[in-house]
């Protein structure tokens, strides 16, 4: 085999792996993940009414309708999780503004992410898994978004700061 041929071969093992990569997150369709660190903020009022008010967190998503160049910088502002009163899940409200990187254009939109645990998975630190629930963007994130994604799975770890990871995939 000729040094040319040996350069072509491996050219194209390993281009092999991005090529792979893009075809399996394009065959599952427009998913998101969202990592968020939260701090337990009491109610100075209500004893057992606990929020826990955003400190960091980082969005990524492929849905182009989100971000139509691929290149947008995402800020969470007022983001909040708390016990959902109704159905005893979790629940986080905020605000999402995605400025499209290299114009003067952004957008602000609502956000409702309901959350549902199933359990702890090991007391001793308070993870718990999360095996459903639904992220509203935009519209009235609540009732009629105009984004929704299914949660795949997550996680919900209670500790000094409580962490939490979603992936989810689009509904509609």
């Amino acid at each position: 085999m000729s040094n040319y041929a040996i350069i072509l071969a491996v050219l194209v093992l390993s281009t092999m792996p991005v090529i792979f990569n893009y075809s399996i997150h394009m065959a599952f369709g427009q998913e998101l993940e969202i990592g968020a660190k939260f701090i337990r903020q009491e109610n100075e009022f209500l004893y057992d009414d606990v929020i826990y008010n955003l400190v960091t967190f980082n969005f990524t998503t492929n849905d182009n309708r989100i971000c139509p160049s691929n290149t947008c910088t995402y800020i969470f502002e007022d983001g909040q999780l708390s016990p959902d009163l109704v159905t005893g899940e979790y629940a986080v409200d905020g605000k999402l503004n995605v400025d499209v990187n290299g114009t003067s254009e952004s957008t602000t939109y609502d956000v409702r992410m309901d959350l549902e645990v199933n359990g702890m998975l090991e007391e001793g630190n308070r993870t718990a898994n999360i095996n459903a629930g639904t992220i509203g963007i935009g519209g009235n994130a609540l009732f009629n978004p105009i984004y929704e994604y299914q949660v795949i799975n997550g996680t919900l770890n209670f500790g000094e700061s409580t962490l939490l990871y979603l992936r989810a995939t689009k509904i509609q």
